[in-house]
């Protein structure tokens, strides 16, 4: 089985969340082709099947499998022509100069590490001065995308509200830093992706308010409340791995 597993705890698990996200993600694909306004049904199609890609790259990620950065890049490759075919020129930028070279240097820095398809990298734990310079760029990130975010947001004159910002400014820069961690496969990086998915559901439980299709809204929430239980399954299983590499 391509999604590594040592026990029959790992497989459910591992099957459970993957259900999980996918179904999430059809019945959004699904509400999005029933809305008139919404796009063509290929471009959904299509979209939906990128992100089916990025949940596969997620699991695999969690149990440490290098084929993580391949499915990651299929997934990319798709939402970044999407974000070009909607004129979204700054989340491509970000995607097509650091989230896509960082694909290739983390399959490299893993591959070093004797990961392949069948063993899992031999992940690491982070010293306290790895520490203390992850919080240190994680504050700057947050400063910088928050300032940003705010004044770009004031000069066209669609400023959001405080806690939005400061809540995209969190996703932002909890991406940004944990790719970094998980290109070199530090077990910590799966702290920060808890903190995007939390500010991510929080995000979208202020929308339902605002938002007229709620229905959509609600199906998005659920697949972030399965992308933080992968990220638990991630430490339970990080935490073994790390600990394996510390013995040899």
């Amino acid at each position: 089985m391509w999604i590594m597993s040592s026990s029959r705890t790992d497989k459910a698990i591992n099957t459970l969340i993957m259900c999980g996200m996918v179904v999430s993600i059809v019945i959004a694909t699904v509400l999005k082709i029933q809305d008139g306004g919404a796009g063509s049904t290929v471009k959904l199609i299509v979209t939906g099947l990128g992100a089916v890609f990025g949940i596969i790259s997620t699991v695999l990620a969690a149990n440490g499998n290098i084929l993580t950065f391949l499915f990651g890049i299929l997934d990319m490759s798709i939402y970044t022509a999407v974000l070009i075919d909607n004129a979204m020129w700054a989340q491509t930028a970000l995607r097509v100069l650091y989230s896509f070279p960082m694909q290739i240097i983390g399959f490299l820095s893993w591959k070093k590490r004797n990961a392949t398809a069948k063993k899992p990298v031999a992940a690491e734990r982070l010293k306290p001065r790895g520490w203390l310079l992850t919080v240190a760029l994680f504050v700057l990130m947050f400063v910088v995308c928050a300032f940003v975010s705010h004044f770009i947001g004031k000069g066209v004159g669609e400023a959001e509200p405080l806690l939005k910002t400061c809540l995209d400014a969190v996703i932002t820069s909890a991406n940004i830093v944990a790719m970094v961690l998980m290109s070199q496969a530090y077990l910590e990086q799966w702290y920060l992706w808890i903190v995007l998915n939390v500010s991510s559901m929080a995000i979208w439980l202020l929308n339902i308010n605002t938002n007229p299709d709620g229905g959509y809204t609600i199906v998005i929430f659920l697949k972030y409340l399965f992308y933080l239980l992968n990220c638990i399954n991630a430490i339970r299983i990080w935490l073994r791995l790390s600990s394996s590499k510390n013995q040899n």
